[in-house]
């Protein structure tokens, strides 16, 4: 059995057909709708993914994060199906807050290597 899928062609209004087998038409399709469902989270604003798409886009251009941040919607959906639990937003500032818990202990874990006992205090607000 061969499924057909109807695209619009490059020139006027012409319909072409594309005909695949069962496999790579599935495949094609879900990879047609993991692109709309992340060019849609692309530009959402105040979210986790939309902040993740502007980080991707200024290293490595726009397709290349459309399809980074697919596969990044695809695995927040396997772990959501796979955990039974509700998806819950991170927010925008959540790799950047991810980004400074991390070079505190890098530090840390550097000056330990050296020698140094360390403790950290926050710093009294004047």
């Amino acid at each position: 059995m061969s499924i057909s899928l109807m695209r619009m062609g490059c020139t006027s209004s012409l319909r072409r057909h594309i005909f695949c087998s069962d496999a790579s038409c599935y495949t094609l399709v879900a990879h047609s709708v993991g692109i709309e469902a992340a060019s849609a989270a692309a530009h959402s604003k105040g979210t986790y993914l939309g902040a993740y798409y502007q980080r991707l886009r200024t290293r490595m251009g726009h397709k290349k994060a459309i399809v980074a941040l697919a596969h990044r919607l695809l695995v927040i959906i396997y772990h959501l199906l796979n955990e039974q639990q509700p998806y819950r937003e991170l927010g925008p500032r959540h790799a950047e807050e991810q980004a400074v818990e991390a070079s505190k202990r890098w530090a840390i874990r550097r000056l330990e290597q050296l020698g140094y006992q360390v403790s950290l205090q926050p710093e009294e607000v004047a």
